[in-house]
């Protein structure tokens, strides 16, 4: 994370990366091995070639949950949104929305689909902090949803 920051050369908080209980994994929270990333950074961009943001992502894990963040910067007045609400297109998913207030003040949105045929249990907190937009994505067992929340609530916390 301290590469990515110093190439930025702008303070990008992850206090994730000294949580001695997370497991560090691929940037998709897949478990690592020598030739996989662990952080990413990403640019996307206009047709123009006009930067509309830079992205940080990064993957952990806790038991059998898997949590992927991913923190960026937009360098553009434009609307936040996840590209996560519009991968089911066409679905019949629902979504439950909940306001979760974190332990430093701020209120995390966390969007958790409710689809039956889903093979996996999802949820995806959001919140701006530093003038940084965050998305961590949490997946988990569909058998054991309660594993996903102990780990999201542990992970905002740490915030």
């Amino acid at each position: 994370m301290e590469e990515c920051t110093d190439f930025l050369g702008y303070p990008v908080y992850n206090p994730l990366e000294d949580c001695s209980w997370l497991e560090q994994a691929t940037n998709i929270g897949m478990p690592l091995e020598k030739k996989d990333e662990h952080i990413s950074l990403h640019w996307n961009g206009t047709p123009k070639r006009e930067l509309t943001d830079l992205s940080i992502s990064s993957g952990y894990r806790l038991d059998s949950a898997r949590l992927q963040m991913r923190i960026t910067f937009h360098c553009r007045e434009e609307k936040l949104y996840s590209t996560s609400y519009f991968r089911q297109a066409g679905s019949r998913a629902t979504y439950h929305i909940e306001e979760y207030p974190m332990a430093n003040g701020n209120t995390a949105m966390l969007v958790t689909g409710e689809e039956d045929e889903a093979r996996y249990f999802s949820t995806e907190a959001f919140f701006v902090q530093e003038g940084l937009f965050y998305s961590l994505n949490f997946v988990g067992e569909k058998e054991d949803p309660e594993a996903v929340r102990a780990m999201l609530e542990k992970v905002l916390a740490v915030f």
